[in-house]
């Protein structure tokens, strides 16, 4: 079962997460200049793209488990997990991949989405960071090099 997961999207492309790219990059050239679902709505060399799957939420949860040692530095790898579980948003409905098995999310721990979609805030909260109680000061945790 996974412990949490990041933003993910719907088929048929999955396309959810706008991420930076090299501009005029294969990637963007290949999904921008479209319409979803056969491209991406960018433009083909604006240095824009969206993503899904694992690749973009990887990223999300390593971030969310830097800015949870930026604010305790000694904190250890299973500790920043269960942080993150057990202040996961939990994610009742949808489906994880067919590729995956299609698994139902629902209510609790499920094989979709784990104990849920992170909620980066409530989990640097919940290991002393004062600096979670709003917007402007996860901007700032994270303006200070974390990432």
């Amino acid at each position: 079962m996974p412990d949490v997961c990041g933003l993910v999207g719907m088929l048929p492309r999955a396309i959810y997460i706008m991420l930076p790219i090299p501009a005029g990059c294969t990637i963007d050239q290949q999904l921008g200049g479209g319409v979803f679902p056969n491209r991406d709505e960018t433009g083909n060399t604006d240095g824009w793209a969206g993503f899904s799957g694992t690749s973009a939420a990887a990223p999300q949860i390593a971030g969310a488990c830097a800015l949870l040692r930026q604010v305790d530095p000694q904190i250890s790898p299973p500790n920043a997990r269960g942080a993150l579980i057990a202040t996961a948003i939990d994610i009742v409905a949808g489906n994880c991949s067919p590729l995956t098995g299609g698994h139902a999310a629902g209510i609790g721990p499920d094989l979709a989405t784990g104990a849920g979609l992170i909620d980066v805030s409530a989990a640097v909260g919940s290991v002393g960071g004062a600096a979670a109680e709003t917007g402007e000061s996860l901007l700032l945790l994270i303006g200070g090099g974390a990432l």
